[in-house]
């Protein structure tokens, strides 16, 4: 980086983590700036959601740094919006729609407070933007799998964040709700929001600007176009990777 080079919204450096005596990810680095959507891809027990959680210092590195604009981030407070996988969250919950949208707003308004009227309106706005005004008093354990989805993006949505992190947002997703959030994915890189994804579907890495291949340690990383390759995926994926006609596709 230059004197006069602006820093990279997010910068992960030299990041290992292990459970126990286990090493999880080793040596991991990764870039990205604002308006960027980068794609983590890998298989299961790659390491990818444990990347995602020490970013979040949801879960401590062994050794490593994450920066923010340049600084050592700490613990984001606020500064991250999380989408995180469907198995982790409690759909018993009473909680409605709005309710849930409305936990987004508290780094603004503080936890001792109840969200104002214009809190109100705004997470009314974004669940409107999502398609999910017209369930916002539904309990979420009552919506279809795609429309929990959308409500935990306006969630992430109303934190008003540069960077959201998001780990495996369409898993049990119907087609209707898959098309609107990769919509509001593009209109967010559009505005200069920064995206971090882990997605196990190979046939949309052509979306990201940033493609990372993941098994414990970073495989390839690059433009989709040059990391996308069948010698990458035989790295990635072992035997289980097959070609057909200069086609990659896992079995």
């Amino acid at each position: 980086m230059t004197m006069n080079a602006k820093p990279p919204l997010l910068e992960v450096r030299n990041m290992t983590v292990s459970y126990g005596h286990r090493p999880i990810l080793r040596a991991v680095d990764l870039t990205l700036a604002a308006g960027q959507l980068l794609g983590i891809v890998g298989p299961s027990g790659a390491g990818k959601s444990t990347l995602l959680k020490a970013i979040l210092s949801l879960i401590p590195m062994e050794s490593g740094q994450v920066l923010m604009h340049g600084r050592p981030l700490g613990r984001p407070r606020g500064r991250i919006a999380y989408l995180p996988q469907r198995g982790n969250i409690d759909w018993d919950f009473p909680a409605t729609a709005l309710d849930v949208v409305l936990m987004g707003r508290y780094r603004h308004v503080g936890w001792l407070r109840r969200p104002g009227p214009e809190d109100v309106a705004l997470a009314r706005r974004i669940l409107e933007r999502v398609g999910m005004a017209p369930f916002a008093d539904r309990q979420i354990g009552r919506l279809s799998g795609g429309q929990q989805q959308r409500v935990f993006l306006a969630r992430a949505l109303v934190q008003e964040t540069e960077l959201i992190i998001l780990d495996e947002p369409f898993v049990g997703v119907d087609a209707a709700s898959e098309k609107v959030i990769w919509d509001i994915l593009d209109e967010l890189r559009a505005s200069g929001r920064a995206l971090l994804m882990v997605n196990h579907d190979l046939s949309v890495v052509e979306r990201y600007d940033i493609l990372m291949f993941l098994n414990g340690h970073v495989v390839a990383k690059g433009p989709p176009e040059e990391v996308f390759t069948p010698e990458n995926l035989r790295r990635l994926y072992g035997t289980r990777v097959i070609t057909i006609d200069e086609t990659v596709g896992l079995p």
